[in-house]
């Protein structure tokens, strides 16, 4: 009987340690997956901020240069259509 026990205890020792490990892994994972998302997500703001400031300086320059209102409002539109990419 003290074998059957023995031999019981060891086997939910094992599955603990085998759930355990298995769970630290899924949540590392999880995070890593989630460390990867945000730097994607920062890296896409970054570059719509890019392109956003692009589209403004183009507009304040053809504003500048020509002193055509339309052409001020083209670039604007042209800006928050890239934004909006």
């Amino acid at each position: 009987m003290k074998k059957l026990y023995g031999i019981l205890y060891l086997l939910s020792l094992l599955l603990t340690i085998h759930f355990l490990s298995f769970r630290t892994r899924l949540e590392y994972t999880g995070a890593d997956a989630l460390n990867q998302v945000k730097g994607q997500f920062a890296a896409g703001l970054q570059e719509a901020a890019a392109a956003f400031g692009r589209y403004q300086e183009q507009a304040r320059h053809f504003a500048g240069r020509e002193g055509n209102v339309a052409a001020l409002q083209q670039a604007h539109l042209d800006a928050r259509l890239a934004f909006k990419k």
